[in-house]
């Protein structure tokens, strides 16, 4: 997960940090197709606790992301989640003075 080069032996994928099924669909990160089918529906810090990724982050592989700037991504996207959901909200008449 969030391999930044995967080369040609693996089909590259595009991960939503927060998944479809929970609204997200704005931040995407590169992922390999096996992490990205086995993170499936499971959010990003969920999935970073598996031991799945345990096993792959073991691996070391060069191209990796950082387990940082992993998380930095997470947040970016939870900002950005709630900036769309916010443009959805209604209006609050105290809001408006």
């Amino acid at each position: 997960m969030g391999e930044a080069d995967i080369g040609l032996e693996r089909k590259r994928t595009y991960d939503h940090v927060i998944p479809r099924a929970h609204k997200g669909r704005h931040v995407t990160i590169p992922a390999c197709r096996p992490c990205n089918a086995t993170k499936g529906k499971t959010g990003l810090p969920e999935f970073m606790t598996s031991e799945y990724f345990s096993s792959i982050r073991k691996k070391r592989k060069p191209n990796q992301w950082s387990l940082r700037d992993l998380w930095l991504v997470m947040a970016l996207a939870a900002v950005e989640q709630a900036r769309s959901n916010a443009q959805a909200w209604p209006v609050d008449a105290r809001d408006s003075d």
